[in-house]
């Protein structure tokens, strides 16, 4: 092993913040092994915490994400979200996609069933990976491309009772 402290070797930049708006969860399979739940993406949008070094200004319009609970973990969901839309800079199609992680617990399961608006990101575990593709001539491509991702969250419910997730997104350097 090396001299080198690990620590020194890598650092997590806040790069943007992601808002989607969600259609309320629809549990399509469950059964002695789990369950898989659909929540369709209704919209949302991407937009940079630091504009000068990540820029980042994106539409969501569509989307879903497919979340799997094993029975032998109940407490821990896995994400699998695909996100299309495009960059307000230029109209460019982009597609995002990401894995992640959930533990429930009771602060995000009281947003889940509308029993509450939201709380602090550090009172539950709500995690992404995203990935990106880009059409072309989006501005974006040209710092995200080949980078590593990685989103904490917290779901929210708005005034009127709709349902969204909001992460801010950080980068690996």
């Amino acid at each position: 092993m090396s001299a080198v402290n690990p620590s020194d070797l890598v650092s997590l930049k806040p790069a943007f913040f992601i808002h989607l708006d969600l259609a309320e969860p629809d549990a399509v399979v469950n059964n002695a092994k789990g369950t898989e739940t659909v929540v369709m993406v209704d919209g949302g949008y991407a937009k940079s915490v630091d504009p000068e070094t990540y820029p980042l200004d994106l539409e969501i319009t569509k989307g879903w994400d497919i979340l799997r609970t094993f029975a032998d973990k109940p407490e821990v969901t896995n994400l699998d979200c695909d996100l299309w839309g495009k960059s307000k800079s230029n109209g460019a199609g982009v597609h995002i996609w990401y894995d992640g992680v959930v533990v429930m617990n009771e602060k995000a399961l009281a947003v889940i069933q509308g029993g509450a608006k939201g709380f602090d990101h550090r009172e539950a575990y709500i995690t992404n990976h995203p990935s990106f593709q880009f059409g072309e001539g989006a501005v974006e491509a040209t710092w995200a491309k080949g980078k590593n991702f990685l989103g904490r969250g917290i779901f929210i419910r708005d005034d009127a009772g709709k349902l969204g997730i909001e992460y801010y997104v950080y980068v690996l350097e």
